[in-house]
């Protein structure tokens, strides 16, 4: 099931003119994100000005950086406790 899943995505990703980039359409979603949720947005009577847009932004940044400090700090301890484990008991390595 895992394979069957890998490939529908490595088809959906993969150029199929050129395999070392990234498929032409999922590159024309990312573009069209931006414009669809202003379009979505404006639909609901949510006018984002500058004002919103720093906000937006702001919060997505501070939000990346919560996540990303989360999984760099779980990445370490994971790998301070494989690499204790490993030195002190190599017969049972992972």
């Amino acid at each position: 099931m895992y394979q069957v899943l890998e490939k529908a995505v490595g088809w959906l990703l993969v150029s199929s003119a050129d395999p070392s980039s990234v498929s032409l359409t999922i590159r024309g979603m990312l573009i069209g994100i931006a414009p669809a949720t202003i379009a979505v947005l404006n639909l609901a009577h949510i006018n984002l000005g500058q004002d919103q847009l720093t906000a937006l932004v702001d919060g997505f940044v501070n939000l990346l950086q919560a996540v990303l400090t989360v999984i760099s700090m779980a990445i370490t301890f994971y790998g301070a406790v494989r690499k204790v484990w490993n030195t002190s008991f190599p017969k049972y390595a992972f």
